[in-house]
């Protein structure tokens, strides 16, 4: 009785573990599902609005709820689904079924998986357990007993429900059928691959041809580059050796210029000084003529006064008649006598005078005619500077540098060959289509300064700027900018050289 006693405690005993085994192993089975339905399978599938989904809800039906409080356990755990939260709803009926992001459905309702499938909404992801119905699922879990996969997919109402699955899941849980369509999807974007893979390839050794060509023909550049230095260093040598020859012409022409204008002031106050002299004498004889009038004046008053004596002494003989009458032809004769006099000195003296002013005006043509023979050499030395202007002019027009000229408030008047080479612009295209004004189109940002500080000091400046060619080249230039003086110090031209470094 004892032994049977024991034997029956022993078998109860083994009832228990056995049934805590398999609640364990229904817990721990659980547990993998829940993990498939909220981490393994969103992760291979893409939902419609996805990208407008806030919070994925996942629903249960069926009445086991290890699954259901599984899934609640990783909800409160802050798992997530795809970066987003998600909640658990469990459904106890059909109707009761809402909208949902993925519905699980447990083995006890499989045999009510039709009316399920006919109720859920569209874009809802279905998941059965071990459901031998596979028409109306989309993934079934399978028995761990029935070979190496864990879950059977159902591609046709999976792309009907506007669900897209991804290449991976279809290897785990796909037909075989599924998984050739997949092979052979992935063999075709390979053999793509490949050839765009050539294709790059030879674009990649075509363009390393390219580039080697680049760098041979940058090699010459350079080397061109350094011998084209090389000349404008030597043009520059000779620009500055013309510019200090210029220099030292303005300052003779200057000087000349100078004397000349003290010698006309001279002329002038000599012009003035005859003036005076010729009115002076004017003068004189107009005082002459007065006098004369007033003997003339002279002589009838005393003709009168004499006749009336004579109407008073008719009484008198006629030897005093004589007498008076031989008185008055003396008279006459003294007076004629100093007329004479007078008219001789008067002569005399005028002579002296005009003798004078000839000989000033003489002086003066001489000096006048010595002014005449500066200025001729003065427009002999302009002429020869602007022959040395013609010959820079020359010079600008068959050097590589881009050489412009401008007047003094930087407007454009010529452009040489070497400037169209370098931009593609002539003087027409530059100023219809840039500007006609080097402050309008210069890329430096302190061209206005650097334009006003050669104004004021009058000296080169010299700056460097990104320019853009005609054809959209860009290009690092070295710019002098240098003023052309006239001979009193006013700018009259501005000229500009430019050299790509």
């Amino acid at each position: 009785m004892v032994k049977v006693f024991k034997n029956t405690i022993l078998l109860c005993f083994l009832l228990i573990l056995v049934l805590q085994q398999s609640e364990l192993k229904a817990q721990n089975d659980a547990k993998v599902k829940a993990q498939w339905i909220f981490q393994n399978f969103p992760s291979g599938i893409i939902w419609t609005d996805e990208g407008t989904i806030k919070e994925f809800v996942v629903g249960v039906y069926g009445t086991n709820t290890q699954v259901y409080d599984e899934l609640v356990k990783f909800s409160k755990s802050n798992y997530k689904i795809k970066g987003k939260n998600f909640s658990v709803v469990r459904f106890k009926k059909i109707k009761d079924i809402g909208p949902t992001h993925i519905l699980f459905v447990e083995s006890s309702a499989n045999e009510n998986i039709q009316e399920i499938y006919e109720n859920i909404r569209y874009n809802t992801l279905l998941i059965t357990d071990e459901c031998p119905n596979k028409e109306y699922y989309m993934l079934n879990f399978l028995p761990l007993n029935q070979g190496f996969k864990r879950f059977h997919i159902n591609v046709k109402l999976t792309e009907k429900a506007g669900l897209i699955i991804a290449r991976e899941l279809l290897v785990f849980g796909g037909s075989d059928k599924d998984l050739r369509g997949v092979i052979t999807k992935t063999q075709r974007e390979l053999d793509d691959e490949r050839r765009k893979l050539e294709k790059k390839k030879q674009e990649l050794a075509r363009q390393t041809e390219d580039l080697n060509v680049l760098k041979q023909e940058n090699r010459l550049e350079r080397k061109e580059n350094e011998r084209q230095k090389e000349v404008n260093k030597q043009q520059k040598l000779e620009i500055e050796t013309q510019k200090s020859e210029l220099e030292e012409q303005r300052e003779q022409l200057s000087s000349v210029q100078i004397d000349l204008l003290e010698q006309v002031e001279k002329l002038s106050s000599n012009t003035e000084t005859l003036k005076k002299q010729e009115s002076e004498m004017k003068e004189q004889e107009e005082s002459f003529l007065a006098k004369q009038k007033e003997l003339e004046q002279l002589g009838v008053e005393i003709a009168e006064s004499k006749e009336i004596i004579q109407n008073k002494d008719l009484t008198l003989g006629e030897q005093s008649s004589q007498i008076e009458v031989q008185q008055i032809v003396i008279l006459g004769f003294v007076v004629l006598i100093v007329l004479v006099l007078f008219l001789a000195f008067s002569t005399w003296r005028a002579s002296k005078i005009r003798k004078k002013i000839n000989d000033e005006l003489k002086h003066k043509n001489e000096d006048i005619n010595k002014k005449n023979e500066e200025i001729l050499n003065q427009h002999r030395q302009t002429e020869l500077l602007n022959t040395e202007l013609e010959k820079l002019s020359i010079v600008a027009s068959k050097t590589d540098n881009a050489v412009t000229i401008m007047d003094a408030d930087g407007n454009f008047e010529w452009v040489n060959v070497g400037f169209t080479r370098l931009y593609g612009f002539t003087l027409q295209l530059l100023t219809h289509e840039l500007g006609e004004n080097i402050i309008e189109i210069s890329s430096n940002p302190d061209i206005k300064d650097l334009f006003e500080k050669c104004k004021k000091n009058n000296q080169t400046v010299v700056y460097e700027s990104l320019n853009i060619t005609r054809t959209g080249k860009k290009v690092w230039i070295q710019t002098s900018l240098t003023p052309i003086l006239d001979s009193e110090g006013n700018i009259r031209k501005l000229i500009t050289i430019e050299t790509d470094i």
